[in-house]
């Protein structure tokens, strides 16, 4: 039997593809990705801004996929070094070269539509553009926003209400994540000169193909990075799930439920590094391709599961992680060219990059949403074989996924987790 125990780890939601700065630099135009080089970029992107968002002795959750689709509304108004710099940050430009109309039109394949079908995976994405009244914004700006990104095109009025504006955006949040981001915007983050909000919302909702009982849930200590433990309440269950180990980590794919087998596949991704490794290590090695070889690797077996329930809220700014990224001209009001969204009228320039995620692991699944807003400023068996034991009393990654994709949709780690009640710690 296989047993795995509770340390720190990084668990991501991923949509996972099937089995089968240089300021000087030159120019350069987005590549035509398919489906699946869409994809590729976004994952690419995904486990970057990981990288550069937060340290490893600390919980995160984050959604690449939903900054993507934000920063996509961006790239599609952008124009000049500021297009190019997207397009390199977005990994638009690893391939073949084709023109910024076909990267988006390729960018469809992330917007998937809502499965409501009872009992399977749900996953809502909804994006949207408030503008202030009156602004000239380019009508092809607005279309092909509308027609690739899907994306709603919302008046409003900064300059006379910046809080009822700023209210306004929260609503819809709140509404397209069903009520778990009630209040992505705080008070400074508009001001009337504030010309418009790029947002995207994320919801996603699925229940474990093999549930966990609520009664074999037991408080365990869960080790964390620096040595200390946390007693947190500890779902466990053997269950038939696909696990592949090194000398390193573990890592552990739990799937969701599907009705006859029919809809999305989505699972989740937990990889633990071996006790006494480390996850900030572990962090360093990964890529796509990584993560895709690993995934082939996965067999199923049974597995003695300890995994701690989890709830996860993080707000933060990505200013700085995209700035590190290389996303430096948005953030310029001297140098950012979004004159395709307004023929420059404005001097449009991003002021800020707000996300908020809100992740939930339970006996019964996963509840996740994300939302994330960009600030546009002026300016801007015989004897069968014992289970494997996977055992995450310390640190680890998360990955939400589509088994039918490789899209990285939701990612974080688990550092630190909230005591149980009633526990000293």
């Amino acid at each position: 039997m296989l047993t795995l125990k509770l340390f720190p780890f990084l668990a991501v939601l991923i949509l996972a593809r099937p089995s089968h700065d240089s300021e000087a630099a030159p120019q350069v135009t987005a590549l035509s990705p398919g489906p699946l080089e869409i994809v590729d970029a976004a994952n690419e992107f995904a486990l970057e801004l990981l990288s550069a968002t937060g340290k490893s002795d600390q919980n995160l959750a984050c959604s690449p996929a939903s900054t993507y689709l934000a920063l996509l509304l961006a790239y599609a108004g952008a124009e000049g070094e500021t297009a190019s710099e997207l397009a390199r940050v977005l990994h638009l430009t690893d391939g073949s070269i084709g023109d910024r109309e076909a990267a988006l039109k390729a960018a469809q394949t992330l917007m998937r539509p809502v499965d409501e079908t009872e009992g399977n995976p749900q996953l809502a994405i909804a994006n949207s553009i408030w503008g202030q009244s009156g602004h000239p914004f380019r009508s092809d700006y607005l279309e092909r926003a509308g027609e690739y990104l899907g994306a709603a095109v919302l008046s409003t009025d900064f300059l006379q209400d910046p809080q009822g504006a700023r209210e306004a955006i929260n609503s819809w949040v709140d509404s397209a994540t069903r009520g778990h981001i009630p209040g992505l915007l705080k008070t400074d983050d508009v001001s009337s000169n504030t010309r418009a909000v790029l947002t995207n919302a994320v919801w996603f909702q699925a229940a474990w193909d093999n549930q966990f009982e609520v009664r074999d849930t037991r408080t365990n200590p869960f080790y964390c990075a620096d040595g200390k433990a946390v007693s947190v309440p500890t779902l466990r269950g053997i269950h038939a799930e696909r696990i592949m180990e090194t000398e390193g980590f573990q890592m552990l794919e739990l799937s969701y439920k599907r009705v006859n087998n029919e809809g999305a596949r989505w699972s989740m991704l937990v990889l633990l590094p071996r006790e006494g490794q480390s996850l900030a290590k572990l962090e360093e090695t990964l890529s796509p391709e990584k993560l895709t070889a690993w995934s082939s690797r996965l067999e199923e077996k049974k597995v003695d599961i300890s995994l701690p329930r989890f709830h996860t809220t993080s707000r933060f700014s990505l200013r700085a992680p995209l700035q590190q990224m290389g996303l430096k001209r948005l953030f310029d009001p001297t140098r950012c060219d979004l004159s395709g969204m307004d023929g420059g009228a404005g001097k449009l320039f991003c002021d800020e990059i707000i996300q908020q995620v809100d992740v939930s692991v339970s006996e019964n699944g996963t509840v996740a949403a994300a939302a994330t807003a960009l600030v546009m400023k002026v300016g801007s068996r015989v004897n069968p074989p014992e289970p494997k034991v996977f055992n995450a009393n310390r640190p680890f990654l998360y990955f939400l996924k589509d088994q039918a994709s490789g899209q990285l949709m939701f990612c974080g780690r688990v550092a630190r987790p909230a005591p149980a009640a009633g526990s000293a710690d």
